[in-house]
């Protein structure tokens, strides 16, 4: 099977695509279109997929694309969306078939209502974690949301974590004139209970081009630092514990920014983001791929060549034999998906997204259903076409139901159920606040499975993770 290229009937930001457990795509479109929100279905389950856009009838708040709806969630027949610019969570709900939508209130996370790219992901059982920028714009705070996508604007449900990060705020500006705020990846790559994600400030004083990248264990909300260890709340992004310096930046750049996607192999705790540098007067440094040894936190850029399209250079995947998956606009104008070997650092053709562009400003869809929210690796996107790789049905060996209770006080039910078997699944129950793994248990491969363990009375937390 070859790869595919889906184009998308009308520009979808990719911040709020979801895929149900039907493989239907959802996606909502640009406010840089103007008019009213459309949402785009693109139905994965025939070949080729084939797409629609229905108007949702609701306006675009504005054209300004901090204005783009964040996080879709799904419930049932219906789809939860909030934006944010500098003020709390606006949310609109819309309906998955006729795509008719409305307000649906607004919510202050914690009690902030300073909110700027707010970015979520629901880890198994009912618990979604967000970060956001917040205050000064050098703050990332991160929260925790117990409860169903309908139940998003109920305050009551939200709970502050704490701040990932504070930066200094001077120097206020950059020296080609921007505003000197700090950002993080508009993405969570979810390795078991863990969220990897990066962070920087634009120019901070002497650590150009340099950046952070963190981890938080969904299981004891504590903050790790890129070789799993623990680090406390509130440093800055440029702390040496969490500090990733790059070896060889261009000579010439005085500004840096790292692309809102990456990739991350796990295995051999490699990260690779793209980046983009800037000389004083504007112009491009260089624009490349940056590989990250996540052990000992350094990096080496390798510059691609393009014409660049934003950040410009976007990795958003990993073959099975670890090549990474990126997008860019090429030298002829055509943006493509491309392969780049970490090795040798060549890069290969891979697909023309003709008539598109080669924007990716998050991860892979997720697979969000009512009791779970898993990216499908497989399944890619900029934001005019769904790229699907060649066997991308692989991707879908991952839960779509999970469900915990407590027949007795002294027991525990798991029950999961799978869009399709994967090799093994394991479970995990952790007894909270202790964290020690009270039980874990590796089972063979299969579309559902239904367990009862014998426990202490207490509180815990249960993992169940496709292997």
């Amino acid at each position: 099977m070859s790869w595919q290229a889906v184009a998308k009937p009308v520009m979808t930001e990719v911040y709020s695509e979801v895929i149900d457990e039907n493989l239907m795509f959802y996606g909502l479109s640009s406010v840089s279109l103007g008019g009213n929100w459309r949402l785009v279905k693109c139905n994965l389950a025939v070949s080729p997929p084939t797409c629609q856009a229905l108007d949702t009838g609701v306006a675009v708040p504005s054209t300004d694309g901090h204005y783009n709806m964040r996080e879709l969630l799904l419930e049932g027949d219906y789809l939860y969306g909030c934006y944010a610019r500098w003020s709390s969570l606006n949310c609109f709900r819309f309906h998955k078939n006729t795509g008719a939508g409305s307000s649906y209130g607004t919510v202050a996370p914690g009690g902030d209502s300073s909110i700027n790219y707010h970015t979520g992901v629901k880890i198994k059982e009912d618990t979604y974690y967000y970060m956001a920028r917040v205050g000064t714009g050098t703050e990332w705070k991160i929260w925790r949301f117990k409860g169903s996508p309908s139940q998003i604007t109920d305050s009551a449900l939200w709970e502050e974590i704490g701040y990932i990060f504070r930066d200094p705020t001077s120097p206020s500006t950059c020296p080609e004139g921007s505003i000197n705020y700090s950002y993080c990846t508009n993405m969570f790559w979810v390795y078991e209970r863990f969220l990897i994600f990066a962070c920087y400030q634009r120019c901070p004083t002497g650590n150009v081009g340099n950046f952070a990248v963190y981890i938080f264990d969904t299981v004891k909300e504590r903050l790790l630092n890129s070789n799993f260890e623990e680090i406390p709340l509130s440093r800055t992004t440029t702390d040496p514990a969490v500090k990733i310096t790059v070896t060889n930046p261009p000579s010439n750049a005085v500004i840096a920014a790292i692309t809102p996607c990456f990739a991350v192999d796990i295995a051999n705790r490699k990260l690779y983001i793209g980046q983009a540098w800037g000389r004083s007067d504007g112009a491009r440094a260089g624009t490349g791929i940056t590989k990250v040894d996540m052990v000992t936190r350094q990096a080496t850029f390798v510059d691609i060549q393009g014409n660049y399209e934003w950040m410009g250079v976007y990795p958003i995947a990993l073959t099975a034999d670890n090549k990474v998956v990126f997008t860019v606009r090429d030298t002829d104008n055509v943006p493509r998906v491309k392969l780049f070997d970490p090795l040798t650092d060549s890069v290969t053709n891979v697909l023309d997204l003709t008539g598109g562009d080669s924007i990716v400003p998050f991860g892979p869809p997720a697979l969000n259903t009512e009791d779970t929210q898993t990216p499908i690796r497989t399944v890619l996107h900029t934001r005019t076409h769904l790229i699907l790789s060649p066997n991308w049905q692989d991707g879908l060996k991952i839960p779509k139901r999970i469900v915990v209770s407590s027949p007795a006080s002294n027991q525990l039910r798991i029950q999961a159920q799978f869009q399709l078997a994967p090799s093994n699944i394991r479970i995990r129950i952790w007894e909270v606040p202790s964290y020690v793994i009270e039980r874990e248990e590796t089972l063979p491969g299969s579309t559902s499975i239904d367990r009862t363990y014998n426990v202490i009375p207490g509180t815990y937390r249960v993992e169940v993770t496709a292997l």
